[in-house]
């Protein structure tokens, strides 16, 4: 190995046991870690403040559903399984349902529904954002995680 490359690897070794990425100590050592609890910020009047819980991030949009101008008959049904609500998407219209997932606490199943058809069904949890796009013939769904 070049002189230059024992360098850089002793300077990388020497760096990681600085920033306490390596080993400490020897064989046997206990070691004791802490963890802070999670905290949640209250969200107030309309803004939707991002939280974390339970080493989880939360988004601040969950579920978007757009009708293309040739998609009639679009619903969409938030919690199925009780206390259910269910909503119109009319053609051309696009409809966030972030708010009514709020007010449900989140893991909330969704099922939306072209001409009576299921085309998309999923839990939508804390940190994920659906945005679901529904045409004639078919749907697309883009997830992100955050």
């Amino acid at each position: 190995m070049s002189p230059r490359r024992v360098l850089l690897v002793a300077l990388l070794v020497a760096v990681a046991g600085c920033t306490g990425d390596g080993p400490s100590g020897g064989v046997g050592d206990d070691t004791t870690t802490t963890t802070a609890a999670a905290t949640t910020a209250p969200t107030t009047g309309e803004t939707i403040e991002p939280h974390t819980a339970h080493g989880t991030s939360h988004t601040s949009r969950h579920l978007t559903v757009q009708a293309w101008h040739d998609a009639e008959n679009v619903t969409v049904t938030l919690a199925p399984e009780g206390d259910t609500e269910q909503f119109a998407v009319r053609a051309g219209e696009e409809r966030s349902f972030t708010r009514s997932i709020h007010e449900r606490g989140h893991g909330v199943h969704v099922v939306v529904e072209r001409d009576g058809e299921v085309v998309y069904e999923a839990s939508v949890l804390a940190y994920q954002y659906h945005r679901v796009t529904v045409r004639e013939n078919e749907t697309s769904v883009t997830k992100a995680v955050t």
